[in-house]
């Protein structure tokens, strides 16, 4: 039996100083630490353990600068270290930094509701020599060398409240993702997915831009949203079947970079009643519809995987409701997800 255990500490400590002066109504600092310990287990045995040593910091003021006109300016610094142990662990040690700098704007002239935000980020990803690693006989990581990445993330939102009951909105963002440790520097049996890992340290950065529009109707108690979206990727990282297996039954698989576009549809309704003695009751219906797609040329890649891609989110709906009265409250969900039409491959289809 294979068995997974996970344990985590976590120490949290903020301070938040308002009405700092005539602009800055807000000035928020933030510190986190936290101390993790991930096995797997193979029967009585313990084939993986990772010891996690996270620090956080965080500085962001929110400024009112005219009436119409506010914006949220900050940093960020984690640093994460981590450090394996056991009998076949699938990643070396390794140390990851990330600083962010980022600034949200909002402006308000009515009818129109306008968010432009931009950050920038610096991540550095390092194995860390460890004699006491065995790789893989796969790619695993490569010469697992140092990368530093750095990222751009752009978003933009327009809203036009048409009339006091309806809405559109329409938004555009650009966003950049570092590959993390595991997509790297991963090279040996991962027990909890059955599969033998494999990263790559030459991967490049994750690159998507994602377009929306959306309309609303909210008429008393009554709310009605519809959004259409699209996302391109360019680099979409992603676990893919190399057809090969080890002893064992395990499935080699790499991490590697494509196109890849995803569409769909999101769809809700909801109900909101107030009673005059304070009692509270929603009910909310969803529909969400995922439809993804292979925009590589790459036509090995098409060969084994198909003109979708595996393992994504499948289209789904739900219904959900609560019941607030006093200090109780009573809630129920349901949610069905829906056999895919469009399949993948791993190899042989999905």
């Amino acid at each position: 039996p294979i068995n997974t255990r996970t344990l985590a500490h976590m120490l949290k400590v903020e301070t938040v100083f308002n009405s700092v002066n005539k602009y800055v109504r807000e000035l928020a600092i933030r510190y986190s630490a936290q101390y993790g310990d991930d096995r797997e287990l193979v029967g009585i045995y313990r084939v993986n353990k990772f010891i996690s040593r996270r620090q956080a910091w965080r500085v962001d003021s929110k400024q009112q600068f005219t009436s119409f006109w506010e914006a949220e300016t900050g940093a960020d610094f984690n640093v994460l270290h981590l450090e394996g142990d056991g009998i076949q662990r699938y990643i070396p040690n390794s140390l990851s930094r990330e600083l962010g700098i980022f600034t949200m704007h909002t402006v308000r002239h009515k009818p129109l509701v306008m968010n432009v935000g931009y950050r920038r980020d610096f991540v550095t990803r390092r194995a860390l020599t460890d004699m006491q690693y065995k790789p893989s006989r796969g790619l695993a990581g490569g010469q697992l060398s140092p990368r530093d990445f750095v990222l751009n993330q752009f978003s933009s939102r327009l809203r036009w409240n048409i009339v006091k009951i309806a809405f559109l909105t329409a938004t555009f963002s650009h966003s950049e993702r570092a590959p993390d440790i595991n997509e790297l520097y991963a090279g040996n049996d991962h027990f909890a997915i059955l599969v033998e890992e494999n990263g790559d340290d030459n991967l490049n950065k994750e690159q998507a831009n994602s377009f929306e529009i959306a309309t609303g109707l909210q008429l008393n108690a009554f709310r009605l949203i519809a959004n259409r979206y699209l996302t391109d990727f360019d680099g979409y990282l992603y676990l893919a079947h190399t057809g090969m297996s080890r002893s064992g039954g395990f499935l080699v698989k790499e991490w590697r970079a494509s196109q890849t576009r995803i569409t769909g549809w999101e769809l809700e309704a909801s109900y909101d009643h107030q009673w005059k003695n304070g009692g509270h009751f929603r009910i909310s219906a969803f529909g969400d519809l995922v439809k993804n797609i292979n925009t590589s040329e790459d036509h090995l890649r098409g060969w084994a995987e198909g003109d979708y891609m595996p393992n994504l989110p499948t289209s789904r709906y739900g219904i959900s409701t609560i019941f607030k009265m006093g200090k109780g409250s009573l809630s129920a969900v349901f949610e069905r997800y829906l056999k895919q039409r469009y399949l993948g491959k791993n190899i042989n289809p999905e």
